[in-house]
């Protein structure tokens, strides 16, 4: 179990030290779980600043084994357009390694650029972040 409670304030404060050290550039990350909305994460992504999120698309229903099925991608990505607070906030697709890294959900490679390769799977983050825009 878990919750989200203080998360989001707690985001706002490490911005508030970073904005103190322009030094360096700080980035924020997120890892919450494909089942969208994220159980206890989803209030902290729609109210807080987050410059790249890796959801999990493994040990669920939606996981990369689920392609095309139930692979929801998709929900990530109007979750971008429609509630993140960063507007460019970058949506990887957090993938286990190896069989032994997740209990379901693992892919081959061959499979997972299967998944990347395929035009219909990202529509509008295909042509974004494989550019790194």
């Amino acid at each position: 179990g878990g919750s989200g409670a203080g998360y989001p304030e707690f985001i706002n404060q490490l911005r508030t030290h970073y904005a103190s050290d322009p030094s360096r550039k700080y980035y924020i990350a997120a890892a919450p779980q494909c089942p969208f909305p994220d159980v206890y994460l989803s209030s902290t992504l729609n109210s807080a600043w987050f410059d790249m999120v890796y959801v999990q698309f493994y040990n669920n229903y939606c996981g990369l084994n689920a392609y095309p099925g139930w692979f929801n991608f998709d929900e990530w990505d109007n979750w971008v357009k429609t509630k993140s607070i960063n507007k460019d906030v970058k949506v990887y697709i957090g993938a286990p390694g190896s069989p032994s890294a997740a209990s379901s959900g693992y892919i081959d490679g061959k499979q997972l650029a299967s998944i990347y390769h395929n035009p219909s799977t990202f529509k509008r983050h295909l042509q974004n972040y494989s550019r790194g825009a």
